[in-house]
């Protein structure tokens, strides 16, 4: 998966249906104080509905990662597999 300014995913997951809203995050490089350092970009609660969602944003910086449940609020078996990595 290539990750642009213009990302698209697709969410997946074979638990049972939901009707949560979740945070969706969107995080990149910045450069701080001559440090590089994770910066969120976008974070936001999104309403999740059924198993497969589809989600666009459009993100002024370049993303190095995208989360779903970004800072594991929810139980969940498995947190490992709600990150998508750019390259």
């Amino acid at each position: 998966m290539i990750i642009s300014n213009h990302t698209s995913f697709v969410l997946q997951t074979s638990s049972l249906a939901l009707v949560e809203y979740i945070d969706i995050g969107v995080f990149g490089v910045k450069e701080i104080e001559g440090e590089k350092q994770e910066v969120e970009l976008y974070l936001q609660k999104h309403k999740i509905t059924a198993i497969h969602n589809r989600v666009t944003l459009i993100i002024n910086q370049k993303p190095t990662q995208v989360r779903v449940d970004s800072y594991s609020k929810l139980i969940d078996a498995d947190s490992d597999n709600n990150k998508m990595f750019g390259d």
